[in-house]
């Protein structure tokens, strides 16, 4: 735990200093060494979800890249607000109304959803 809060505070560290590769380097060896860790897993969800754009122009399916960062933390409302946009796109009914239930669930004063 002690590596994986130095190597996530270095990630920072390095962000902030313009050193981009190496905060991402030190982030993801952060989430290795402690998985469990609820800050270093937002860190790691939102690094992701910040470059799922450029994940969807290499060719990584917008609905895995995702369900990927919901993976690390299932209570991520931007991903989850982007999958149920997908889900609506494809008129999956109970999907979206899953994804629906869960956001309130989580976040129940976000005005954003028209419910």
């Amino acid at each position: 735990a002690y590596q994986a809060t130095g190597d996530y505070y270095g990630s920072w560290r390095a962000y902030f200093a313009g050193r981009s590769l190496e905060s991402q380097k030190l982030l993801a060896n952060a989430y290795a060494l402690n998985p469990k860790d609820q800050w270093i897993g937002f860190g790691m969800a939102d690094a992701l979800y910040s470059s799922i754009d450029q994940a969807v122009e290499n060719g990584i399916p917008e609905k895995k890249a995702l369900d990927r960062i919901l993976g690390i933390r299932p209570d991520h409302i931007p991903a989850l607000k982007r999958r149920l946009v997908i889900a609506e796109r494809e008129k999956d009914v109970i999907r979206s109304r899953k994804l629906r239930e869960r956001i309130v669930k989580i976040s129940p004063l976000d005005k954003t959803l028209d419910l």
